[in-house]
């Protein structure tokens, strides 16, 4: 697809940009007085704050939807953007299976948007009709049924699923053309493979266990990482630090919590990247990430609000925002 036949859509993202939290307005929501402060402060930026008690779930889906909407309302081709909300209908996946097997209502734990209606997903998962499912999806929903059944084994379910996800996430970004998409991709599946080999090995799994949980990564190759994490944090490190994501080696040694919040920062400096490019569908997969940024703060500052921590311990778990 010619890169002007986004035109139309890059201008319509443009125009929504201006909505985006800021970093002074997201500072003014992590030192607003109260959850109730905060809310008042969104709500004057938009957001659909009225009646939104302390259950704000929704409020946080609904703009994740409207932003999918702008892209499915503007994009000449939509569907080369499913790679930013494919991750959505494996977990809806995960959910449906979690709930076959215990009293929840799987219905309460979807999210969206996602490229699958979640109910069709959760009608297969109920009517044991897996080979109904998506076509990516059909294996990985069988492993994960005989890993809660044979084995009993919730985890195993999910790193089946998961592993699935980004392998089917990697096929979509390809498909997309965007370089900007393949190039996040790549940064999930490394950091991604990074935080399994290293929770397997310090809990004992083999290395074909550990094969077995990675997903395709070009960055580095499985043995060169198994091998590492059986070393330790600082060997995993040391073959970061000779790859493209090599900023993100020293903060690997801090911990995981602070290596994910560092991959966030480099996707985030990915994403502002794209606001330089007049056309092509990396402006509209920047401006979704964006908005995915600014949801997973909200989220962050309002949860925090609502427990009582302090502005300083808001601040540490922020991203930074598209800007």
């Amino acid at each position: 697809m010619h890169e002007n036949e986004y035109a139309y859509a890059v201008a319509r993202v443009r125009a929504n940009e201006v909505n985006l939290l800021s970093p002074a307005e997201t500072e003014q929501l992590i030192t607003a007085e109260s959850y109730d402060a905060a809310l008042r402060l969104l709500g004057d930026k938009g957001w659909h704050t009225d009646g939104v008690g302390h259950d704000y779930a929704p409020m946080l889906e609904e703009h994740m939807s409207e932003a999918w909407q702008l892209l499915e309302e503007s994009a000449p081709d939509a569907s080369l953007l499913d790679a930013l909300v494919i991750n959505n209908d494996f977990f809806n996946l995960k959910a449906a299976l979690k709930a076959k097997f215990s009293d929840l209502d799987p219905s309460d734990y979807v999210v969206r948007p996602s490229v699958w209606n979640p109910e069709e997903i959760i009608g297969c998962v109920v009517q044991n009709e897996l080979d109904s499912l998506p076509e990516c999806m059909r294996e990985c929903a069988k492993a994960a049924y005989d890993a809660i059944v044979k084995l009993e084994s919730g985890r195993l379910a999910d790193t089946v699923i998961d592993t699935a996800a980004l392998k089917t996430r990697k096929q979509f970004a390809e498909k997309s053309g965007s370089g900007l998409l393949m190039k996040e991709v790549e940064l999930s599946s490394a950091a991604a493979n990074i935080k399994t080999a290293l929770r397997c090995a310090s809990t004992g799994r083999t290395a074909d266990y550990i094969k077995n949980a990675l997903c395709p990564c070009e960055s580095f190759s499985s043995d060169e990482l198994i091998q590492a994490a059986f070393e330790g944090v600082d060997a995993v490190a040391e073959l970061l630090a000779n790859t493209e994501f090599g900023s993100l080696a020293d903060s690997l040694k801090e911990g995981l919590t602070a290596f994910e919040k560092k991959c966030d920062e480099l996707s985030a400096q990915q994403m502002t990247e794209a606001k330089y490019t007049a056309f092509g569908p990396d402006p509209l997969a920047a401006y979704y990430s964006a908005v995915e940024t600014e949801t997973k703060n909200v989220r962050v500052i309002l949860s925090a609000k609502l427990n009582g921590f302090s502005a300083d311990t808001i601040r540490a778990r922020v991203r930074e925002v598209y800007a």
